[in-house]
């Protein structure tokens, strides 16, 4: 942080931050994995794609 602050950010600091970045991500992949629902629906993961997959049957419904 203060590296980034002072302007003096260096290749160094950014191998050190992808590291970082990568256990941190792996990290809360894993603890997402194991406190989640163990039987997810179809959609579950993404708000989304529920939303629009909701408008098409609706369309459809209504066509018909």
């Amino acid at each position: 942080m203060e590296a980034a602050s002072t302007k003096q950010w260096e290749v160094t600091h950014t191998e050190d931050y992808k590291k970082l970045d990568a256990v941190i991500t792996q990290a809360m992949l894993h603890a997402e994995s194991v406190c989640s629902k163990k039987y997810t629906k179809r959609f579950d993961w993404s708000p989304t794609l529920i939303q629009s997959v909701e408008t098409v049957r609706f369309w459809r419904l209504l066509l018909k």
